[in-house]
């Protein structure tokens, strides 16, 4: 009697598989999914956002250089002279040129549809003067005055992001606009780089499971489940999120998708908090730590906020070059976060401006810190290359008081800043 074969689907090995293997492999594909999905999003929205904030400065930079509104002057069909109130700025293109390369963004200046200042150049070095903006934009933002963002814009042939901030006269008419682009396929690429590898380790875990009885797999899956809302936390911006290291200190596959989570989450979290170039927190992780400390402190208000400001960077800039100014930076950042206690924060809160939060502390001890850092700087001689330089810095000092937000003790603490400045600068006032 011929011994009937055993299918395949109904043997043991097949039950795995039906019953571990392929579930897993489809639950690692929607992790997957809502894992790029999510993680898109975030990068989107942290890609806006960093957009808006890099045009607000634009703006508030070429408006504090060059007062007045924008006009222009044709001189013939291809050429035109520019102004901005009473200055000419026909080709002052190097504020432009270097936010563009710090943010590795493009930014671009328009009157009405063509761009008139622009970092944006062809294969060949020459700037896209005189363009017309995208057709997307021009009644939304020109024509009714409202800042937009884009995913999907086609600029010189190229699929980017872009924001669009309209410009307003001193009538209240828009008449222009200031924009920032960035490549699609770049932050495409990104994305790519957190949810390939995130992919082949599922799918390696999977290929893996089904060599274990229906006990093991079992606790494969509940280690995949706990990964996987911890990897969905973090793709939903909660980047404080924790996770055991029962399920990080292995050496098999899922500890190391585990581990790769947690690198993610540093990752994205550095990216999101700290400053790029000085290594120490950025605005918007200032903004989240203050008003956090505001509302722990309560009806005590036991905190002093300060802003600090470098004297005169613009000027080291303009003398000695951006890299010398980048490097400045770098070094007042590192003197001022050995000098503030770890209790405390420094955060570069833009351009040469640095903020501090003194969490219960007096504004006596705050002025103690703060004359550290002052007689510090005004002490020591950087050097770039061959060159010495010397830069001082002025500080504005606050105490919180009950009854007053967190926003007025920064505005405050900003006056104070300014107080310094027109006092003649290097000095703390409070």
């Amino acid at each position: 009697m011929e011994k009937k074969q055993t299918n395949f689907f109904n043997s043991l090995s097949g039950k795995m598989l039906n019953y571990t293997v392929i579930p897993l492999v489809i639950l690692a594909v929607l992790v997957g999914i809502v894992a790029s999905t999510s993680c898109r999003r975030a990068m989107i929205s942290m890609v806006e956002d960093e957009m808006s904030k890099q045009c607000s400065y634009l703006e508030t930079t070429m408006d504090e250089l060059y007062p007045g509104d924008y006009s222009w002057e044709v001189v013939s069909d291809d050429s035109f002279r520019l102004f901005k109130g009473e200055y000419e700025i026909t080709d002052k293109n190097e504020e432009l040129d270097f936010m563009h390369e710090v943010y590795d963004n493009e930014f671009t200046i328009y009157l009405g549809q063509v761009s008139v200042l622009t970092s944006c150049k062809d294969d060949e070095g020459i700037r896209y003067i005189l363009a017309e903006a995208p057709t997307i934009v021009r009644t939304s933002v020109i024509e009714n005055g409202e800042t937009k963002f884009y995913s999907n814009v086609t600029v010189a042939g190229e699929k980017c992001f872009a924001y669009f901030k309209p410009i307003i006269s001193e009538d209240g008419n828009s008449y222009g606009m200031y924009a920032i682009y960035h490549s699609a396929a770049d932050i495409n690429k990104r994305v790519g780089s957190v949810v390939i590898p995130l992919y082949v380790l599922c799918f390696v875990a999977v290929l893996l499971l089904g060599f274990f009885s229906t006990y093991y797999s079992q606790k494969i899956v509940d280690r995949i489940l706990v990964v996987k809302k911890f990897m969905e936390s973090v793709a939903d911006g909660k980047l404080n999120s924790e996770i055991s290291s029962y399920y990080t200190s292995g050496l098999d596959e899922l500890s190391v998708l585990a581990k790769s989570s947690v690198e993610m989450q540093n990752s994205l979290r550095k990216m999101i908090d700290y400053d790029t170039l000085t290594e120490i927190n950025n605005r918007r992780f200032a903004n989240i730590y203050i008003e956090k400390m505001h509302e722990e402190a309560g009806i005590k208000a036991d905190y002093c906020i300060a802003i600090g400001d470098i004297d005169y960077f613009k000027k080291i800039n303009d003398t000695f070059g951006h890299d010398a100014g980048d490097e400045i930076l770098r070094s007042i950042a590192e003197i001022l976060r050995r000098n503030v206690p770890r209790k405390n924060l420094v955060a570069r809160w833009g351009g040469e401006e640095f903020i501090f939060a003194f969490n219960e502390t007096a504004i006596n001890e705050a002025e103690q810190i703060l004359k550290k850092c002052l007689i510090e700087i005004r002490n020591t001689s950087f050097h770039y290359y061959d060159k010495e330089i010397r830069v001082t810095m002025s500080f504005g000092l606050a105490k919180a008081e009950e009854g007053r937000s967190a926003d007025a003790i920064i505005m405050q603490a900003d006056d104070m800043l300014y107080a310094a400045k027109g006092g003649g600068r290097n000095r703390i006032v409070l």
